[in-house]
């Protein structure tokens, strides 16, 4: 860990080593998650075009009940690839948590439209919801 903080210090303006950093600190450090979310942040305007630096940015501020941030990088995660049906399921569960089961059902939809096979995808139909 002192080793990727050392290189955030010395590379802070370069996307990849701030969403590596960020990423790192989410999965071994939770107790940093402000922090992790806060290099995934800088990542992001620095121009990171990964879809993971804006899925783990959307389930951090989904930790911290900021849904509408969360719904908002995972609508960018569709629109950026919009043949990944994942983002499309955090997204249908998010509106199902909210109790908005039409958009949650036309997500879930959607991706069956181009991932029919998906199991993921078969169970949230299956469950009714996501």
């Amino acid at each position: 860990m002192r080793l990727m903080e050392q290189a955030v210090q010395a590379f802070q303006d370069d996307a990849d080593v701030q969403e590596a950093f960020g990423s790192m600190l989410r999965i071994a450090q939770p107790a940093r998650t402000r922090e992790a979310e806060k290099a995934l942040e800088r990542a992001i305007s620095l121009g990171a075009t990964s879809l993971s630096a804006r899925t783990e940015l959307a389930e951090l501020r989904l930790r911290h009940n900021d849904v509408e941030g969360a719904i908002e990088l995972y609508t960018e995660a569709v629109r950026r690839e919009p043949y990944l049906a994942s983002s499309y399921l955090s997204l249908a569960r998010i509106y199902a948590r909210q109790g908005d089961q039409r958009n949650a059902r036309a997500l879930v939809e959607k991706a069956r439209s181009f991932d029919p096979g998906n199991p993921g995808l078969e169970r949230a139909m299956a469950a009714g919801a996501p």
